[in-house]
């Protein structure tokens, strides 16, 4: 029943047609309603219609599956190991540093090269304090602007 609306009169019957010693299906109600008051109402409506005036249940009425059914769903999921590539070492010619790989707390994360150099990257890797990403010195580098108006 789309944009229709419930009068008293067919609430009123169709409560009647609900408490029947006949135990009509809502299947059964919905084409007596139907025929009774000229409009289209389904099985669906009419089970709605219960729900909202708080009448029983029916033995007959399917609930959908999911509504039924206790637990939960278990996905099987595919997995595939992918090993991460292995980290190339430094190159002595570039200086030392460390890679991207090897970098860990409490060592200098500054990058070193050009803005446009290509990977493999290096980082200064020097010993950095605590809490920092970076060494004595490229922390003076990186907050030489920074004030204490800016905290």
């Amino acid at each position: 029943m789309t944009g229709n609306v419930w009068t008293d009169t067919m609430n009123r019957r169709f409560a009647a047609l609900h408490r029947d010693k006949a135990d009509y299906s809502f299947e059964e109600m919905a084409k007596i309603m139907s025929a009774e008051f000229g409009i289209e109402l389904t099985r669906n409506a009419c089970i709605g219609k219960a729900r909202r005036l708080n009448l029983p249940m029916r033995d007959n009425v399917k609930l959908p599956r999911k509504q039924t059914k206790q637990g939960v769903r278990m996905l099987k999921v595919k997995t595939t190991r992918v090993d991460a590539p292995i980290p190339p070492e430094p190159d002595p010619a570039l200086g030392g540093g460390l890679t991207i790989y090897q970098l860990r707390d409490g060592v200098c994360h500054w990058p070193g090269g050009g803005v446009q150099d290509y990977p493999p990257f290096l980082y200064c890797g020097e010993t950095a304090p605590l809490g920092m990403p970076y060494c004595a010195d490229h922390t003076a580098r990186a907050y030489s602007g920074w004030t204490k108006a800016h905290r």
